[in-house]
């Protein structure tokens, strides 16, 4: 297995630590403890068009900004 990356907030750039090392394939399925880290894809239209990103957001930066953040429900 690859090591993680250190992640960090894509908009405080606080760091969100990887909890457990040696379970995870990609940075996207792993833990990570006080924030999400994901990947993304460009749609149609955008200037990034087909490429896609792993992205990071820390648990503080989701509540400051619920307002503008869709909440779609829960995976479990």
């Amino acid at each position: 297995m690859k090591e993680i990356k250190k992640r960090f907030c894509i908009k405080c750039k606080k760091e969100i630590k990887p909890i457990e090392l040696k379970y995870h394939r990609k940075p996207e399925s792993a833990m990570w403890s006080d924030g999400i880290v994901d990947k993304i894809a460009a749609g149609y239209g955008s200037k990034f068009d087909c490429n896609m990103y792993i992205i990071a957001i820390c648990d503080t930066c989701i509540e400051e900004n619920k307002d503008i953040i869709e909440f779609v429900g829960t995976y479990m």
